[in-house]
């Protein structure tokens, strides 16, 4: 039983080793998940016989896994297991420790250069130059276009995932800003903003957390008209709007208006909003330009960097992460032609920003290797072993 069981395990990696060209699972274009074509040949791979599809769900698991923690772990997993290769987790860690090195910029290009080539010379220029204009530190956004031309722009400014209240698209420069923890209900509530926005001729933005029927027809009614230039912006009811309204006050510079703290919506004052350089909102994603303001940004993304470090709960540590990401003052949009290419050519980019991710979190090794990516595969090629082993798949002693 043994014997066939390693029979089988051999054939099974082997079979996955000649699919797993992709090297990557899954890519995210405009925001949504998306499987490559080739490595979708890893789902639909049939066995008539149950060891083979038993096994087959042992190692998939466990090649998955090593591949979410490091770029290439999928590949380099199951050429370990081929191999029988296994060491305790903790001398993976020991070794692998001892070797990290913190990468230079030059070790960074390098991984940038290998990690996209699937997407050929074009694509890999174009990621060093989002690199050099949004910096290492700066967010990257990959879009498709219409058109047959890929792009590289900086975008200046802080990025809000908001809800857009009116079916508007718009870009004001030099726009009024408040920021409202409540509901309005009726134009009663906002009219004296509305009479002096429309008398100073001046934009305006009102984040606020919702808006009845009858004020959004109002607001609608009179942008149309071109007699009035508010609009509204929508955040969500849940702790994490909460915070949003927060960071969104200390990006643009007032103070928000909170029932929490005896605030009343009519006791805004106009002409006291203070300006923002510029506000961009379009797709639902709302961008805020503040020169004014950034010293008072980088002291607020210090302090939930600082809160971050000391926080062990998964679902807190994501949500301070969101919002460090959103008070990131540029990002950079690749957009990428919507053709045969738009996925390969997505997924070399995602695949690059991965290594480098996994370069400054974890180190490389001497040889620029990335360190997180070999001890991710042989912590889980060893764990995969282990259940093969228990499984009844012979190993001699002298290779474990």
């Amino acid at each position: 039983m043994s014997e066939a069981i390693d029979t089988s395990l051999k054939r099974i990696v082997q079979c996955l080793l000649s699919l797993s060209d992709a090297e990557k699972f899954v890519v995210r274009v405009d925001g949504r998940p998306v499987i490559h074509p080739r490595m979708q040949s890893l789902f639909n791979v049939k066995f008539a016989a149950d060891i083979d599809c038993s096994l087959y769900e042992v190692v998939m698991t466990h090649a998955l896994a090593a591949e979410k923690l490091g770029p290439g772990g999928f590949t380099r997993t199951l050429e370990l297991v081929l191999k029988k290769f296994a060491k305790s987790e903790d001398e993976c860690l020991q070794q692998f420790t001892a070797i990290s090195r913190v990468p230079s910029e030059l070790q960074l290009m390098d991984l940038v250069q290998r990690h996209s080539a699937r997407g050929g010379v074009k694509i890999s220029a174009m990621l060093r130059r989002a690199l050099e204009l949004g910096g290492f530190g700066g967010r990257i956004i990959i879009e498709k276009t219409s058109s047959s031309v890929p792009s590289v722009e900086l975008v200046r400014g802080y990025a809000f995932e908001l809800q857009q209240l009116l079916p508007i698209d718009v870009n004001f420069t030099s726009s009024r800003v408040t920021c409202i923890d409540g509901h309005i209900e009726n134009v009663s509530e906002i009219h004296h903003l509305l009479e002096a926005a429309s008398s100073a001729k001046e934009p305006c933005i009102i984040f606020v957390r919702g808006i009845s029927d009858d004020v959004k027809h109002t607001l609608k009614v009179n942008y149309d008209r071109g007699s009035l230039r508010v609009l509204p912006v929508g955040v969500r009811f849940d702790l994490e709007g909460m915070n949003t309204l927060i960071d969104i006050s200390i990006v643009s510079g007032c103070d928000l208006v909170s029932s929490l703290k005896g605030d009343l919506i009519s006791s805004i004052k106009f002409n006291e909003l203070p300006y923002v350089d510029q506000v961009t909102i379009f797709r639902g994603r709302t961008l805020v330009t503040n020169v004014n303001t950034s010293h008072r940004v980088q002291a607020h993304v210090n302090e939930l960097r600082l809160r971050r470090a000391k926080q062990n709960v998964d679902d807190v540590g994501v949500l301070l992460d969101k919002r460090i990401k959103s008070l990131s003052p540029n990002h950079v949009v690749i957009r990428l032609p919507d053709d045969k290419d738009l996925v390969t050519n997505s997924q070399a980019i995602d695949y690059a920003l991965r290594a480098l991710k996994s370069a400054v979190d974890h180190g490389v090794t001497p040889e620029g290797e990335l360190v997180a990516t070999e001890y991710a595969a042989q912590v889980h090629s060893s764990r995969c072993f282990n259940t093969l082993r228990q499984l009844g798949a012979f190993v001699p002693h002298s290779l474990l």
